[in-house]
């Protein structure tokens, strides 16, 4: 069982972040009515030259709340996030019920 988190999670994702099935997963969890956490887009924030030589739009991110959810599913979904091109630049993460702040591999 997992700890209850405080989490903050700010980063930048593509239009195409349906295309990851595993991180198609976590945004389905943080869309149902019963999780703590959300993800709010806002954007799109900027525009990146591709490998087929145009651009993609990329969106910014905010996830936060209050979950029990293991340490190694947020870092999945940091890795998950970097899979698909995009990119996590701040991570706050509180354990409430071990008092200690974790840490995430970027």
């Amino acid at each position: 069982m997992a700890n209850t988190k405080q989490i903050t999670i700010h980063g930048h994702v593509p239009f195409h972040l349906h295309e990851h099935e595993g991180l198609c997963k976590k945004l389905a969890f943080m869309n149902s009515p019963t999780a703590g956490i959300r993800i709010n887009y806002v954007g799109p924030t900027e525009h990146r030259k591709n490998d087929h030589g145009g651009k993609t739009a990329f969106y910014a991110f905010q996830l936060e709340g209050t979950e029990a959810v293991s340490t190694p599913w947020l870092q999945s979904f940091v890795d998950q996030v970097k899979e698909i091109g995009g990119d996590v630049g701040l991570v706050r993460i509180y354990d409430i019920d071990g008092k200690q702040a974790i840490t995430l591999k970027l």
